[in-house]
Order: C-alpha cells, then sequence, then structure tokens
C-alpha cells in the first residue's frame, strides 16, 4: 500500500483482503471522504479517491470546519463544477475567518455566475448581511438589497423560491432600519 505522492488523498494498494480494505478505509476517514475506484472489481489495484459534493461542504461549513469547505469548493472549481455555489460557500468561509474583502469579491463572482435571479437575489441578500453585520456599512447594505429587490422584479418573481428571496431581502432591509434607530 502506498500513498501517491501528487494526491495524498489517493491511496494505491495491491492484493487487498476485505480487512486490508476496511482498515484502508478506516484510516483514510479523518481526511474526507473516500470510495474504492476500480472498472472491474476483481481488478487490481483499486484505487480509493476522495469523493465530495458541495452539499458535503455546505455541511462542513456548518460544522465550522472552513478548511475542509474552502479545500472542497476549491476543487470544485478546479473540475468546473457548480461554480455559483463553490464560490458562494467559499464567501461564507471567507466571512468566518475574518477575510471580508475575499467574501465580498467571491460573492460577486458569485452572482455573476448564478444562471437564475432568485439565486443572484440570494447572492446580493449575503452581501448586504455582511455589510450591515460585519462591516456596519448600512448604505452599502441598502445597495445590494436594492440590486437584489431589481433582480427579482426583472423575473417577474413567480416562484415561491423567488418569493422566499424577496422575504430574506425584506428582512434585511428590516433589520437595516432597526440599526438606524
Amino acid at each position: 500500500v502506498f500513498i501517491s505522492a501528487v494526491d495524498p488523498r489517493k491511496i494505491h494498494a495491491t492484493n487487498l483482503t476485505d480487512l486490508s480494505r476496511a482498515s484502508i478505509l478506516m484510516n483514510t476517514a479523518r481526511y474526507g471522504d473516500f470510495t474504492i475506484e476500480s472498472d472491474n472489481i476483481g481488478q487490481l489495484p483499486p484505487r480509493i479517491v476522495e469523493v465530495r459534493t458541495m452539499s458535503q461542504a455546505a455541511v462542513d461549513l456548518v460544522a465550522h470546519n472552513y478548511e475542509s469547505t474552502l479545500i472542497a469548493c476549491d476543487r470544485r472549481l478546479e473540475a468546473n463544477g457548480d461554480l455559483a455555489e463553490a464560490l458562494r460557500l467559499s464567501a461564507l468561509a471567507a466571512v468566518n475567518l475574518g477575510a471580508l474583502d475575499d467574501a465580498e469579491s467571491l460573492l460577486r463572482q458569485s452572482v455573476e455566475s448564478a444562471c437564475d435571479a432568485g439565486g443572484r437575489a440570494h447572492l446580493y441578500c449575503l452581501l448586504a448581511l455582511v455589510s450591515t453585520k460585519r462591516r456596519n456599512d448600512l448604505v452599502a447594505s441598502e445597495a445590494f438589497i436594492m440590486d437584489g429587490l431589481r433582480e427579482l422584479d426583472r423575473c417577474g418573481g413567480g416562484s415561491s423560491d423567488e418569493a422566499v428571496e424577496r422575504a430574506w431581502l425584506l428582512n434585511a432591509r428590516a433589520l437595516n432600519c432597526a440599526l438606524e434607530y
């Protein structure tokens, strides 16, 4: 059994018994989610490769495992995956790490790559909340809220997802109004 020098998460093994296969999986589980990859189950050597999804990255974010979130998002970006979601999750991790300029830049990039008005409105709401809660910049926050509302107005705003995003934007505005007094 040897660990790849190129990617330490890839483990190559030959002549594996079920017991040694289970041992490798248990020992590597602390580094991420793995699966055994092989064209033919009987073919050796099987490869254990990391399998990560954006939903798993979101779980890592909620668990305050920001490094794991950022690594998963970087890999997703390199693989040309769901760009808007990877940028959004990276931005949320950056906010929690105090890298507000990076977070704002990532959220703006995510707005540009989002494919629907509801998604863009959601991202503008996040930008507004960062401006309000982390920067105490209510003027910038209001501008982001207006951008989000304009996105929803342009598309007609008929879906339930868009109604929820409108409610979040108006909730952010209510927070700003409360902070002004």
